[in-house]
């Protein structure tokens, strides 16, 4: 995955993407507004996004990359992803996920970074965001931030936490 990130241009590259757009197999959706500085195009197989490109589209980033690191379903509304309105899905159980995960692909926080920051003593999500950075990008993880940091309390009840959303 190559991200670049300078002034006037955001730019995400993943995956398969110099695919035959006739292959049976892929969908390929393309939107280019060269008049606004944009192109997307992502590629999906068996319901699964397996390339990308995305010029001037920073809203659509990380629900991009987080489809793309999961290996999760895209939605049936494959335009919902060229447009930036689709949601990420968070995983089922977040706990379940091993420490390398990355969990906040702007600022590459895994969960083992989000738990540490927890033994650590920060039991609410305003201080698991300030000490890891986590949801400060895009924000596409909040939703797989906060679900972490409740399975944490979930798993260690006799501490005394601030409340999750606090």
């Amino acid at each position: 995955m190559t991200r670049l990130k300078a002034q006037g241009i955001d730019l995400l590259s993943m995956g398969e993407i110099d695919v035959a757009d006739l292959d049976p197999d892929l969908e390929v959706l393309t939107l280019a507004d060269p008049a606004r500085g944009r192109y997307e195009k992502i590629v999906v197989r068996d319901d699964r996004l397996i390339g990308a490109i995305a010029l001037g589209s920073p809203t659509n980033t990380g629900v991009l990359s987080q489809l793309f690191d999961s290996q999760g379903l895209v939605p049936a509304d494959r335009m919902s992803l060229l447009l930036g309105t689709a949601q990420p899905q968070a995983p089922a159980r977040p706990e379940d996920l091993p420490a390398e995960a990355v969990i906040c692909r702007c600022n590459n926080v895994t969960k083992g970074a989000i738990t540490e920051a927890w033994i650590q003593g920060q039991r609410s999500l305003p201080q698991i965001i300030e000490k890891t950075r986590a949801t400060t990008g895009c924000g596409g993880c909040s939703d797989t931030v906060a679900a972490l940091c409740t399975a944490l309390q979930a798993s260690a009840p006799d501490t005394d936490p601030a409340p999750i959303n606090a």
